[in-house]
């Protein structure tokens, strides 16, 4: 993407949080374990979402259970169990399969291509990106 990243990054959260029943989405969960993502993040959503940051994969399912955010931002690279592994198992928990996930990262070796389309097939993700 080019121009300004701040904007991308709100264009593309707004574009999932918009939908087909005319509710506006304004919870969102981000899962994400860098402190500088964090920031960057909260500065750009803060001013029009609630916002909600986990560390950890396990602590970011156990609040989308309890909080039932209307999206979430899911980085691939986690400590503990990375993204592909959370968002398998939000989508087979009946009390988060039905949330988006839009996953986050820096990655973009040919190797996490890769990785990202191989993940897509094999799973039912419905997810904005």
């Amino acid at each position: 993407m080019g121009g300004d990243p701040e904007k991308a990054v709100l264009e593309q959260v707004n574009n999932c949080c918009t939908i087909s029943v005319d509710r506006q989405m304004r919870k969102i969960l981000i899962i994400e374990d860098c402190k500088i993502s964090q920031k960057h993040l909260s500065q750009i959503l803060e001013k029009t979402y609630e916002v909600e940051f986990q560390e950890d994969g396990f602590a970011g399912i156990a609040a989308a259970a309890k909080n039932s955010p209307d999206l979430i931002l899911l980085d691939v690279q986690l400590a503990s169990i990375d993204g592909y592994q959370v968002c398998r198992l939000l989508k087979n928990n009946d009390v988060t399969k039905d949330i988006p996930v839009l996953f986050i990262t820096s990655r973009g070796s040919a190797q996490d291509r890769v990785e990202k389309d191989r993940f897509r097939r094999e799973t039912t993700c419905t997810s904005c990106a």
